[in-house]
Parts: structure tokens; C-alpha cells; sequence
């Protein structure tokens, strides 16, 4: 499986995907959501929509490699 990298940081493995914008950012890049009352965990940096996470294995090096 190919792996996925952050639009802002480019050698650094995505984390999270936001479908609005259409791109993939790593943990560096997302906006907690200050509003306890709502559900939604990470907002986009960019258009403040929820976003969501990317499986671990993209951020995780497999040890045979």
C-alpha cells in the first residue's frame, strides 16, 4: 500500500483526509474542535468541516521495511 503524505508537509504521512477540500494533512495540520458539545473530534484547517482519520497504516513504518 502506497502511503499517503500531508499537502503542507510533504515528507510527513497524512493522518487525516478532508473531503471537502480533497486533501490529506498530517497531525500537524488539523484544528482540534473547541465546541464540547459537538461530536466532531478534528475540523480541516481549511475550511473548518470535519475531517476524517486515515488508517494507521499510513503513518506507521511496518518493521520489515
Amino acid at each position: 500500500m502506497a502511503k499517503t503524505y500531508c499537502k503542507y508537509h510533504p515528507d510527513t504521512p497524512a493522518r487525516f483526509h478532508c473531503k471537502s477540500c480533497d486533501i490529506d494533512i498530517c497531525s500537524l495540520c488539523y484544528k482540534p474542535n473547541d465546541d464540547e458539545k459537538s461530536n466532531v473530534k478534528y475540523r480541516c484547517p481549511i475550511c473548518q468541516r470535519p475531517i476524517s482519520s486515515l488508517s494507521m497504516e499510513n503513518v506507521i513504518t511496518p518493521f520489515w521495511e
